[in-house]
């Protein structure tokens, strides 16, 4: 399963509504549910037929270096940049870029480049990577091909 897959393809692997497939909202389009896969939930949004969200808190997905829940991500030092006196980066991720009420205790990359585009309204509909810690460890990964808050 992976953001820009087609719903179809997603079904023949892991089950549609009603088999596997566990719908908590749609209308307009846009289909929320999720699967019961690897002793967790894997939240899925369907938009247009496609995969536009992943979230998932599993250990078991994990990237080809062993990167996953329970990882440590190290805070690293402060950089200073034109529009933050100190902003900590990892990977082109960049420590609490969206703040709404209060900081959200994640990682954020927006767009698809080696460096985070701002994590503003202006980029909404691009796609938004988050990575959510405690105590400098990985809980959860929330994946947008187009977010929008």
């Amino acid at each position: 399963m992976a953001l820009g897959e087609s719903r179809a393809s997603v079904e023949r692997d892991y089950g549609s509504a009603g088999h596997g497939f566990h719908v908590l909202s749609q209308g307009n389009g846009i289909v929320q549910g999720y699967y019961r896969l690897h002793r967790s939930r894997v939240f899925v949004t369907f938009e247009d037929g496609r995969v536009n969200e992943l979230d998932f808190t599993t250990r078991y997905y994990r990237t080809k270096s062993g990167f996953g829940v329970g990882s440590r991500i190290p805070l690293g030092p402060c950089q200073r940049t034109a529009t933050n006196r100190c902003e900590h980066r990892w990977h082109g991720f960049v420590w609490n870029a969206w703040v709404r009420e209060k900081p959200c205790n994640c990682w954020v990359k927006v767009g698809l480049g080696a460096r985070s585009l701002p994590a503003t309204a202006a980029n909404f509909r691009k796609p938004w990577f988050f990575i959510y810690t405690s105590g400098g460890r990985v809980i959860h990964f929330h994946f947008a091909l187009k977010f929008v808050d």
